[in-house]
């Protein structure tokens, strides 16, 4: 019993800290304001279903139902990349001569990227390999080959 209230009283103060460290990013980061005070009018938001990995022969890793990570697109050129316990905002842009969606971040997992850190322009490129009503499957390339995220439509009953 000890025990559970030893772990139960690191999990409160983890997630203050978490908090207090994501208000802060928030707080710095321009197109967060932006997206927090008037959140855009179109939003195409999207719930991550699975992800495929290569390695050693492939496997596919269905996203734990009890923490959803959503992908919100706003048609302004802005996302919001979010889970339980971490958030992401920055812009997205389609390139359409090769296929391409950048997501260039300003908030990675609740971390704001100064001019002066060497990862501030952080940019990850995926191969768009369908954007339909249905889904949205992006791949990108990892260690082992290409990780392919498969995307559903969130609503409020999704997982």
């Amino acid at each position: 019993m000890r025990i559970l209230a030893v772990a139960m009283l690191s999990m409160y103060l983890m997630a203050a800290s978490c908090t207090d460290e994501s208000s802060a990013a928030i707080r710095r980061s321009e197109v967060a304001r932006s997206w927090i005070k008037q959140q855009p009018d179109s939003v195409q938001r999207w719930v991550l279903h699975s992800t495929f990995d290569p390695y050693d022969k492939g496997y596919t890793y269905p996203r734990d139902s009890a923490n959803p990570q959503i992908l919100e697109l706003a048609t302004n050129g802005v996302f919001h990349e979010y889970d339980t316990a971490q958030q992401s905002f920055g812009q997205w842009f389609i390139n359409t001569a090769n296929q391409t969606i950048n997501l260039r971040y300003e908030i990675r997992n609740n971390i704001f990227l100064t001019n002066a850190d060497p990862v501030s322009a952080y940019k990850q490129e995926f191969l768009l390999a369908r954007m339909s009503e249905d889904s949205l499957v992006m791949e990108t390339q990892g260690r082992h080959g290409m990780l392919v995220f498969t995307y559903l439509p969130f609503s409020e009953s999704s997982p």
